[in-house]
């Protein structure tokens, strides 16, 4: 014995040839966790010789990562001179699990105590009992699960291989997984699936396989091997989740998306196609007849400037119906671009002004504007802010036949509020719903008051929306109506 025994065994003559002799595996330590006695059976468990232990301290053997410590042992057992319970000790690289029963032993003058432990290995125990756990596990487990030898030959299948596939046990124990095989997957894929798993890395891949009955599946295959304590390839683990109907879900989504981008590029070179071919022409007629009418107006034909006067109207109202069907359906398609740059509303509110002075002063009616802000400067894209506030002050002034239209910037709870006021004939409460929709209107039929197309309002909203901004509402039939913009968070 390599191991001195020291007091208090010496001095309580205890029988150690018995101790060394019996057949359950024993150890004795100190409170310290020196070893003070090993036998025979113990050595045994790890097969070692006390010779090859390289340490006096029964507290090294304890493998951390798995076990309690020596002290929460040694105060169980002051606490009432017995512990038991289920330990890993390494010895030499040999790891066990060990089922300890610790008993604490007073020496007769009281001067020293020792520990008595017996040891039991239930580590082939645990593997049997984990071992059946998985068998049960996978038993009942609704994946495809097979598994082969280091061959590739099957000796396992679960009940869900047999459902998914329609083969038997009979037919599948002995054979390859070569059954399963498709067509639809090339002899390079197999191979190198093969070289994978014999190296012994884990593979993860999409497989097209066939049933018994002829039918082609798609499956994600997971497979793995198994080692032996030698950590030798004993055979490998395939674990398999169908995913045909997902793959052909994926498929239809992949063609709708084809179909719709093709549909969104025929759409984008119609809209451009149209831009062209209708904005060309009208440009070229508002160009000559301004032309004719300034060569009308120089030969004293004067009595001809309310045609021509009519003629521009007509035109440009044409020309903002095609921009604004043109916008709508870009943005529609998700093909209206922005660009953000730093907008002084101020000046935008007074170039619109003097674009509309002359309708408002046609009408009658007091065209006022009020700055109350500190500052009025947004980021934004200035296109569709500028057509923004032109539909709002078209629609104000074309709805109000007396009073005037008011426009007012100012700020609130840190946002810049723009609000254009009218004294017009206001909106009814059941067209509110409708109000911000496309080509939507009060009054319909040959028989309405107003022009337009309906797309003003919608396309203001949509051009808000793009610049982070919201527009609301408050109007009463007979009495007018505000709309006011709000532009968050502006510095």
């Amino acid at each position: 014995m390599s191991f001195d025994l020291i007091d208090p065994i010496k001095k309580n003559n205890l029988p150690l040839d018995i101790l060394e002799a019996a057949f359950n595996p024993i150890l004795i330590h100190n409170r310290e966790g020196e070893i003070l006695f090993i036998n025979k059976e113990y050595l045994k468990l790890f097969n070692v010789t006390c010779l090859e232990i390289d340490t006096k301290n029964v507290a090294d053997f304890y493998d951390v990562s798995n076990t309690v410590n020596l002290s929460e042992i040694l105060f169980s057992i002051t606490a009432d001179g017995h512990w038991e319970g289920e330990i890993f000790e390494r010895i030499n690289d040999v790891l066990l699990n060990l089922k300890i029963d610790s008993r604490l032993v007073h020496s007769e003058d009281g001067a020293s105590d020792y520990i008595i432990r017996f040891a039991q290995n239930i580590s082939i125990e645990k593997k049997l009992k984990e071992g059946e756990r998985f068998k049960i596990a996978i038993q009942h487990s609704h994946e495809i699960i097979f598994m082969t030898d280091s061959d590739g030959v099957i000796n396992y299948i679960n009940p869900e291989f047999e459902k998914f596939y329609g083969y038997s046990k009979d037919e599948v124990i002995g054979k390859t997984p070569r059954i399963l095989k498709s067509g639809m997957m090339s002899e390079s894929f197999y191979n190198d699936f093969w070289q994978k798993l014999r190296s012994g890395q884990n593979c993860d891949e999409e497989m097209v396989n066939q049933t018994r009955r002829g039918q082609f599946i798609t499956v994600m295959a997971s497979i793995s091997p198994f080692y032996d304590d030698s950590n030798n390839i004993t055979g490998f683990i395939s674990i398999q989740r169908d995913i045909t109907e997902q793959k052909r879900n994926e498929e239809i989504t992949r063609r709708a998306l084809d179909r719709a981008e093709e549909s969104d590029n025929l759409k984008t070179a119609f809209l451009n196609q149209m831009s062209h071919e209708i904005r060309t022409p009208l440009n070229s007629i508002l160009g000559f007849m301004s032309i004719m009418e300034e060569e009308m107006i120089s030969k004293g034909n004067t009595h001809l400037v309310q045609y021509f006067a009519s003629i521009n109207r007509s035109a440009s109202r044409l020309q903002r119906t095609i921009e604004d069907i043109l916008s709508m359906s870009s943005i529609q398609i998700g093909n209206f671009y922005t660009s953000a740059t730093r907008i002084n509303l101020e000046e935008v509110i007074r170039l619109l002004m003097e674009d509309f002075k002359s309708l408002s002063e046609e009408k009658g009616l007091e065209f006022v504007f009020y700055n109350r802000s500190k500052s009025c400067f947004v980021t934004a894209d200035s296109y569709s802010i500028i057509n923004s506030f032109q539909h709002l002050i078209d629609n104000a002034l074309k709805f109000t036949n007396k009073g005037k239209v008011e426009i007012t910037i100012y700020e609130q709870d840190e946002n810049l509020c723009v609000a254009v006021k009218d004294t017009g004939i206001g909106i009814s409460k059941d067209y509110m719903d409708k109000l911000f929709k496309p080509f939507t209107q009060e009054e319909v039929g040959y028989n309405r008051r107003y022009d337009g197309n309906g797309l003003g309002l919608a396309l203001t909203k949509e051009y808000l929306r793009l610049n982070h901004a919201q527009i609301y509402v408050e109007s009463e039939k007979g009495t007018g109506t505000t709309f006011t913009v709000v532009f968050y968070g502006v510095d």
